[in-house]
């Protein structure tokens, strides 16, 4: 064989080899980009549907609040059960269900289901006109267990209690009316369906013009806590069990990639299912391209290489020079034209390849800076949605309480857990991410903490330590207050009363704080301080029934980064313990008095 024919042979090697590898490294690298940035677009129309049903539920769940403060109409449910000139009260009843119904439209249907089996229903135009679900004894029977069993409201889907997942309402949210702490009756607001159309299920708001073709090839599902179906984009769906949709497309042979949002509102999940051919479809299109190209650029090669052994070797050391100067980011790079027309084969399509490079290098780096800002977005927003979670079961559980104690005591006291409720609204609702004193999330935590006395009885007493050199630094608001609420709900969840909480507070270094929250409750097993201390190490791992303590973390992690500490002692029996060192926290504050 020839020095010419290897030459070729090996220029081939080196030529055509590298560029199908970096080819298909590149096609690779794309698909990864198309389907990441896809999927983040997607991902992200699914936590703006998702945070859409949260609040319009939260809407609707508020007014299933105020209907059971509702003094007017408890009175007629009180009447009505007692049997008291029935058919007035049943009128009275009818009147405030249709003042309900005109303050929401996704409320189609009002019922009221008495302790001696008789109900009330109340429709708007949304309904179907379909009585007679509520006429069974055995759909009523069923209501009642699934709220008796529900420690608070309880959210079903329709079927669950009438049986019915083809009429309206979608889905019911359902509560306890205590009189006289005697269970008189239950109230349904029935939940019409144009929420899930009205939420973006159809109509997509998004500035990714990919997205909405992406989300009409997707699979959105709303499953209940029980697993079945309370709507789905496929009609026949709905009613079914998440599992029977799963193996449905599992018998049509479609792969998809999942994905899912809690909406917690309505104790329910928000899945989709993006079939993985998509992202494949506008590769596989301009495959026959990238063939074609590589075909073309190898024969060019097979040329240029037979010409540049046997001619100019010279030359060639030039060029090769010339081509080993560039690293794939200069802009205007190009190699000088030769005399030599053959080798001038050779510059223009090094020159034409530089260019291409160049181009599909700014394209990677600018989807690089988008995916970047994106994530930053993402995670700034994650962090505000942390921080503005609030327990709405404290707020409704505390203004029970006065109203229970106003009932019975009609003293002083009621005005005096007012003020302190009003005082923990405004510090909470206001600014949650302000830098604070340490003195004023102390008098927040001593109101709230006197509030949960109060609802508790004498569950519990507390302790706050904190010496006075603290009280004018800084601590970012309600950054406690998580960690306090746990002692108390779970760490006493087991006790009746003995219970004490002890707050400690006092100097790390120069500008640094040593915060303790300990409590003498229930404790924690080492598997349970295991699954925290990974939610500290790792913020993704986070389980959902740790979502105080998550937000506690994750709200250190964002302000003061690797600068704090955090040490979780705790035995079965015998309480817990709660350390957080934070290093050169924010600058003190001095006092307006001195």
């Amino acid at each position: 064989m020839t020095l010419s024919k290897k030459s070729v042979i090996v220029y081939l090697l080196i030529g055509i080899a590298p560029l199908i590898l970096v080819t298909i490294l590149f096609i690779n690298f794309t698909l990864g980009v198309i389907q990441s940035n896809a999927l983040a677009s997607a991902d992200y129309q699914l936590r703006h549907i998702a945070e859409i049903l949260n609040s319009e539920s939260r809407n609707i769940l508020n007014l299933v609040y105020d209907s059971v403060a509702d003094s007017e109409l408890n009175r007629s449910f009180y009447n009505f059960n007692k049997g008291t000139d029935t058919e007035y009260m049943a009128s009275k009843i009818a009147d405030r269900f249709r003042y309900y119904l005109s303050l929401n439209e996704y409320i189609s249907e009002c019922v009221y289901v008495s302790a001696g089996d008789h109900y009330i229903l109340e429709q708007n135009y949304h309904a179907d006109g379909d009585q007679s679900r509520w006429s069974s004894g055995e759909f009523r029977r069923r209501s009642w267990e699934l709220v008796r069993s529900a420690n608070g409201p309880v959210v079903a889907a329709a079927g669950e209690i009438t049986g019915r997942y083809d009429a309206e309402p979608a889905y019911y949210i359902g509560i306890q009316i205590v009189s006289s702490k005697t269970v008189i009756g239950e109230v349904f607001f029935g939940i019409s369906k144009e929420i899930f159309r009205d939420s973006s299920f159809v109509e997509m708001d998004t500035m990714d013009e990919n997205v909405p073709e992406l989300l009409q090839s997707t699979q959105l599902l709303l499953v209940s806590g029980g697993g079945t179906v309370i709507y789905a984009t496929d009609p026949s769906m709905t009613g079914a069990e998440q599992t029977q949709y799963i193996e449905k497309y599992k018998l049509e042979d479609r792969e998809y990639i999942h994905s899912q949002y809690s909406v917690e509102q309505m104790g329910c999940v928000l899945s989709a299912y993006v079939p993985e051919n998509y992202f494949f479809r506008d590769v596989l299109e301009i495959l026959p391209w990238i063939s074609l190209f590589i075909c073309i650029y190898g024969a060019a090669i097979v040329y240029l290489c037979t010409v540049l052994v046997r001619h100019q070797r010279r030359q060639i050391a030039s060029v090769a020079e010339g081509i080993a100067n560039f690293h794939g980011y200069e802009e205007n790079y190009y190699l000088q034209k030769s005399k030599n027309e053959d080798i001038n084969l050779i510059i223009d399509q090094f020159n034409t390849m530089a260019e291409h490079i160049y181009a599909l290098t700014q394209k990677v780096e600018l989807a690089h800076k988008n995916t970047e800002k994106e994530m930053e977005l993402r995670r700034i927003a994650e962090i505000k949605t942390l921080e503005a979670q609030i327990n709405p079961h404290f707020l409704y559980n505390t203004l029970d309480t006065i109203n229970w104690i106003a009932l019975e005591n009609n003293e002083l006291e009621i005005s005096e857990m007012l003020g302190a409720l009003g005082s923990l609204l405004r510090y909470s609702v206001t600014n949650i991410d302000m830098v604070v004193l340490v003195k004023a999330e102390i008098e927040w935590i001593k109101k709230y903490l006197y509030l949960q006395q109060k609802r508790f009885g004498d569950l519990f007493q507390y302790e706050i330590q904190a010496e006075p050199e603290t009280e004018y630094l800084s601590i970012h608001k309600m950054l406690l207050q998580p960690l306090v609420e746990n002692a108390v709900l779970h760490g006493f969840a087991d006790i009746t009363e003995g219970g004490r909480i002890q707050i400690v507070i006092r100097r790390a270094g120069e500008k640094g704080l040593y915060i303790e929250i300990a409590d003498n409750g229930c404790g924690m097993d080492r598997e349970k301080i295991a699954e925290l201390y990974e939610c500290v190490y790792h913020l993704e791992l986070y389980q959902k029934s740790n979502i105080g303590f998550f937000n506690v973390v994750n709200r250190l992690n964002a302000y003061y980064g690797d600068r704090y500490h955090i040490t979780i002692d705790s035995h079965i029996g015998e309480g817990t313990k709660v350390i957080i060192v934070i290093q050169n926290g924010e600058s003190s504050h001095e006092d307006s008095s001195r």
